[in-house]
């Protein structure tokens, strides 16, 4: 498992700003020249839009902030609530979260940052996959379902599969009528909130999961089974994960039968992370003499390719994988994947434990690679039924990279540890991993690694006991796990039991039915608490009586990052007996009890059970935890409406300092009004938002925050929408109010947040506040908006430092704003543009760097626009004019985009700006450039730059990147080049082009752009990367803001030089000129200019009929590269 990789615009929060550009993809290393390709970097996700299940639509900028919300039709009164954290970004519409925080909406679905990392954004995808469970326990709960699969046919929705074993239908619900599914999965609740409709139980996002030997199978014991004559002979094996590779000496005959769940054309193996697990679990060897033998290599071998070539699938394909092999008879399903754990069953989970019962299949999971902290437990792995296996090292200790219990519900887990680092084990000749365990062989490590060596011992298990049931195996193997003698009393949230071994499971008589014993979490404080007792039922497979010695193995409490403090107090743990008479065939029972009342300190106690057979023989262990609850208290918040009635709310409650990353989404129901939570010690911040019915289901929302809520003791808020005011802000000459939002920035470091919330109507809008002012670099508030007069816009910041608005009375003058005359070009008239997007950017002491945007109402193109804008201090702006195809609010393709800044403005100052002028084209500056680190090369180089040097990007017809390395060739058709590759290692000359296209539709002037370079590049000191010194040409005629001139005959043409060659030289600079659109050129010279001749000129004799120029220029700088760049249509002639 690898490790894992939370109608109109309105006003937004979001991050630094980046350029706006396409992104490449590509696998996960270099591949041969006849199939290569690029990779994006993770961040590169200049312009998404999100589509949520809601209908509203998101628009993320370059860094993968919000920059806009469209709501979607109808949706216009409809707020939303943004807020962003370290790792995720939740964009909630008003009539959302009530279902969300009563968890029957999938967060993910919300958190659009993890959507655009799942390639769930429009750009990418047109639909969004879910899973809709229904409601068992109705009266007519088939009934019920049929009617919401009415509903659900009805919309532009289809129905991909059934998954019976948690009663859920799979979703393919297209984008464009998502809003109308929203509607029927849902049903109109109070105060503009939704209730879920009936029949229908919770909706998820079908999201995605990722993957998470010679001495590790003799580590565990198999050798000894093997003599014995158990090599998984006719028992059953299921694999899912990426494929095999059915070639392979190792699984060459081993396969009984495969299918292919993925999105992947195949069962063929390209990530190479399933041939790796289903060798460890039943290869031969083949291709080592035996040497890099599986655990069971006479085990049948079911493969379910269930992840795609990238390592990742769909829940609902893994969920049917899972069906398929329960099908087909596998006594042993291993699953070598797993995604976040959340509080509650999701489906995978709930299919782990469904089929375990009825179809009597042992699931093998692994418990994920995000350890060492606690509480890292990945799902499915956090299932009951599954056994869980965390991943051991050679010595036996838990590996730094094993996750940890307990699970998101307290549940103790991992079951087991198996070896996971460095195993060796087949590799795919159809992937790129390294031949690093020798020729056909890979080292590997993860709990992916570890879960298969489980694998095989059940299956070893099941040859010799065909009749035992899947929970059976689970016991034993469980029982006879024990932490190896070096591994020094590891804790059970570690390791459960211990590392298996396969020998002592195949000789077990003394079985703990009792997997392990979890006593949850004990209420502080503790000097009141009641001891907990709990029964550990010991079963003897035997035909002997036998008397067991019991005792008790503990650890202290657990530290967050993996410490474990000696052992637990005295008298934490007890036993009812300290002998125990197991009968032939039967069972015996010992009572074992938690007493937390005992010992100071806080935190998760562990111990292990352990029978031993006093007349020999393998002892049975059983894993125990208890929790003893830091100092914690009860927070009640009472919600009341401006008409002074119990209200529906929802509130944010985000811890600081050693409480951050608790923040619980709580809601009070309309009419109720209350909602309690508890929390541990700390400080918190408080943020809620009341609704007051208006009309049928609109409502007026009341924000009404506390900076600082100390809790240290029990504690009541009370949130009253009848004590906050309202918010007025006058713009100069009448302007009207078009968008805004309200923005909370707070904390510092791992407890920094952000949050906004989008305000349709300022007059359904009031403010409150509560408790005192903190610190003015603490807390900030800013309340923005856009107010708009003809082609004027006012942009406008109202900061408040240290504590929230108490309402807000506010006239705004001329004199205090900076005014920006914009010069926004199109070659392509009539298309249109939000009239332009702007974006803040300011640093602020304490919280880093933060952006905020709102966009203007759309106008044709080309236009001049007046922005007048707040310069509070600290502040910088920046434009960005966003062309889309037409002037509907729902238009949704961007044909082109440029950014403008950011800079400083000063109030009372007029400055003038231009984006989209001049003929577009490649250009290197500070954000344009290739970089190389190792034998990665780095490139961001757009292809649509404008006279100003605005980096822009376009909606390409065709687009083609290359990068030549050696005799291999990287190839992408997908995006122009902001990506990297891995090069062919050593110093060598490379070659890089990109070549795109635009279409009439998009634009009349730089309708094919080439640019290639020809470099060297050595490789850099380790460590170290070097920017690679490429240089450009531009063209900078004077042209008008449609790309075009009138001037016929004698036109002069300056060029401009970036890069080295505008400071060190070049040897030759040559040009090229068509007048019919390329087809035939010709050598026009290039003169100095009469400035010391350091600038050079084209001058050109356009004839009376050409309707276009097009150019080509070639420099060879003196650093030896070589850049050509070739543009059709680079003006027009009028």
């Amino acid at each position: 498992m690898h490790p894992r990789i939370p109608r109109g615009p309105v006003s937004v929060l979001a991050a630094a700003l980046a350029m706006s550009l396409p992104t490449l993809a590509a696998p996960a290393a270099a591949a041969p020249a006849d199939g290569g390709s690029l990779r994006a970097p993770a961040a590169a996700s200049a312009g998404r839009t999100v589509t949520l299940i809601t209908g509203d639509r998101v628009h993320l900028d370059a860094r993968g902030s919000v920059a806009r919300v469209e709501r979607g039709q109808g949706r216009s009164h409809i707020s939303v609530h943004v807020r962003t954290t370290a790792d995720r970004t939740l964009v909630v519409p008003s009539d959302a979260g009530r279902l969300l925080a009563q968890g029957r909406l999938d967060p993910r679905l919300f958190d659009v940052r993890g959507l655009v990392a799942a390639k769930l954004d429009d750009q990418r995808r047109g639909s969004i996959p879910l899973i809709v469970s229904y409601t068992r326990g109705l009266k007519d709960a088939q009934g019920a379902a049929a009617t919401i699969r009415s509903r659900i046919a009805a919309t532009d929705t289809e129905v991909r599969r059934s998954l019976p074993s948690v009663g859920a239908d799979v979703l393919k619900a297209e984008k464009d009528g998502i809003s109308g599914l929203w509607k029927n999965l849902t049903t109109e609740h109070k105060a503009g909130f939704r209730t879920a409709a009936t029949g229908v139980e919770r909706v998820w996002l079908d999201g995605r999961r990722s993957v998470s030997l010679d001495r590790s199978v003799a580590q565990i014991g198999a050798p000894a089974v093997w003599k014995r004559g158990f090599q998984g002979d006719g028992v059953k094996v299921a694999v899912l994960d990426s494929g095999v590779d059915q070639n392979h000496p190792d699984l060459k005959g081993r396969i009984l039968e495969s299918r292919n769940f993925s999105a992947s054309k195949d069962i063929v193996d390209r990530h190479g992370h399933g041939t790796h697990v289903a060798s460890t679990i039943g290869g031969t060897g083949g291709r080592s003499g035996g040497r890099y033998k599986g655990v069971a290599p006479h085990s049948d071998l079911l493969i379910a390719k269930v992840l795609d070539d990238e390592g990742e699938g769909d829940e609902s394909g893994i969920i049917a994988g899972m069906e398929w092999a329960a099908a087909r008879g596998a006594k042993v399903a291993n699953l070598s994947l797993g995604g976040e754990d959340t509080p509650g069953t999701d489906p995978l989970e709930t299919a782990v434990n469904n089929l375990t019962r009825d179809k009597n299949v042992l699931f093998v999971i692994t418990s994920g690679n995000e350890g060492p902290g606690a509480r890292t437990v990945g799902s499915p792995g956090s299932a009951a039924a599954a056994l869980t296996v965390g991943s051991a090292d050679r010595d036996g200790s838990t590996s730094d990279f094993s996750s940890v219990g307990p699970t998101a519900d307290a549940a103790l887990k991992p079951d087991v540890v198996a070896p996971g680092r460095d195993i060796i084990a087949a590799r795919s000749d159809a992937s790129s991993l390294p031949h690093n365990g020798g020729d056909g062989y890979t080292a590997m490590s993860g709990t992916s690694m570890a879960a298969p060596h489980v694998a095989g011992t059940a299956a070893l298990l099941a040859q010799q006991h065909p009749t035992w049931s899947a929970t059976r195996l689970k016991q034993v193997i469980a029982s006879s796990a024990a932490p190896a003698q070096d591994a020094k009393n590891p804790a059970t949230v570690e390791q459960g039991t211990g590392l298996i071994n396969a020998d002592r499971a195949g000789t077990q008589k003394i079985v703990s039915e009792t997997t392990s014993v979890g006593f949850g979490v004990q209420r502080w404080p503790h000097h009141d608490d009641k001891p907990l007792t709990r029964t550990v039922t010991y079963r003897n497979l035997g035909d002997r009586d036998t008397v067991v010695g019991l005792s008790l193995t503990t650890q202290g409490a657990r530290g967050t990052t993996g410490s474990t403090v000696g052992t637990a107090p005295e008298g934490m743990f007890a036993l009812s007996a300290q002998r125990l008479t197991v009968p032939a065939g039967g069972t015996a029972q010992v009572r074992v009890t938690a007493d937390t009342r005992v010992g100071d300190t806080d935190g998760l106690f562990g111990a292990r059970l352990v029978a031993a057979p006093e007349g020999g023989g393998p002892s049975a262990r059983t894993s125990v935890a208890v929790e003893r609850e830091v100092e914690s208290y009860d927070v009640r918040i009472d919600a009341t409406d401006a008409q002074g009635e119990p209200a529906g709310s929802e509130i944010w409650l985000e811890g600081e300092g050693p409480v951050a990353g608790l923040s619980p989404l709580l809601f009070t129901e309309p009419g109720e009004g209350t909602v309690t939570t508890r929390l541990p010690r700390g400080t918190y911040r408080m943020s809620s938002y009341v609704a007051t019915p208006v009309g049928e289901d609109e409502s007026r929302t009341a924000m009404i925050v506390q900076p600082r809520l100390d809790l240290t003791r029990d504690t009541v808020v009370r949130a009253d929408a009848r004590k906050t005011r309202p918010v007025e802000i006058t713009a100069p000459g009448g302007a009207a109010y078009y968008e805004g939002a309200m923005n909370l920035f707070a904390g510092s470091g791992n407890s920094a947040s952000a949050t906004t919330l989008f305000v349709p109507d300022l007059k359904q809008f009031t403010t409150g506040r509560l408790g005192k002012a903190v610190a003015a670099d603490r807390f900030e508030a800013l309340m923005t908006g856009v107010w708009t007069k003809g082609t004027s816009h006012y942009r406008v910041i109202v900061p408040s430092r240290g504590h929230f608005f108490d309402g807000l009375r506010h006239t705004v003058r001329t004199a205090d704003l900076a005014q920006i005359i914009l010069r926004a070009g199109s070659s392509t008239k009539g298309r249109t543009q939000a009239a332009p997007r702007s974006t803040v950017q300011g640093t602020w002491t304490r919280q880093g760097s933060f952006t905020l945007g709102a966009e203007s109402p759309m106008g044709p193109l080309p236009a001049t626009v007046r922005q007048y804008v707040s310069t509070p201090p600290g502040i910088t702006w920046a434009f960005g004019v966003h062309q889309y195809a037409s002037a509907s609010p729902d238009a949704e393709v961007q044909l082109n985009h440029y950014q403008y800044g950011p800079r400083r403005y000063e109030a009372g100052t007029t400055y003038r700006a231009e984006t989209g002028t001049g003929v577009l084209g490649p250009r290197i500056t500070q954000s344009a450039f290739a970089r190389r680190s190792g034998d990665i090369l780095e490139l961001c180089l757009p292809l649509f730059a404008d006279r100003a040097g605005n980096n822009g990007s376009a909606q390409t017809g065709t687009v083609r990147t290359t990068v030549t390395s050696g005799k291999t060739t990287y190839t992408d058709e997908e995006a122009q080049p902001c990506g990297e590759v891995t090069l062919a290692p050593g110093s060598k000359r490379y070659k890089l082009s990109s070549t795109a296209t635009r279409p009439a539709a998009v634009a009349s002037t730089s309708t094919r752009v080439r640019a290639a370079w020809e470099f060297p590049s050595t490789r850099p000191a380790a460590g170290a990367s070097a920017r690679i010194p490429l240089s450009t040409v531009a063209f900078a005629p004077a042209l008008g803001l449609d790309g075009a001139t009138t001037v016929r005959g004698a036109f002069t043409v300056p060029l401009q030089l970036h890069g080295p060659a505008a400071t060190s030289g070049f040897d030759t600079l040559t040009a090229e000129v068509s007048y019919d659109r390329g087809t035939t050129w010709r050598k026009t010279p290039v003169t100095a200019t009469p400035y010391g001749g350091k600038g050079h000129v084209l001058t050109l004799d356009h004839p009376e009929k050409a309707g276009s120029v097009s150019l080509r220029a070639t420099l060879k700088a003196k650093d030896t590269t070589v850049f050509t760049t070739t543009i059709r249509d680079a003006y027009l002639l009028k």
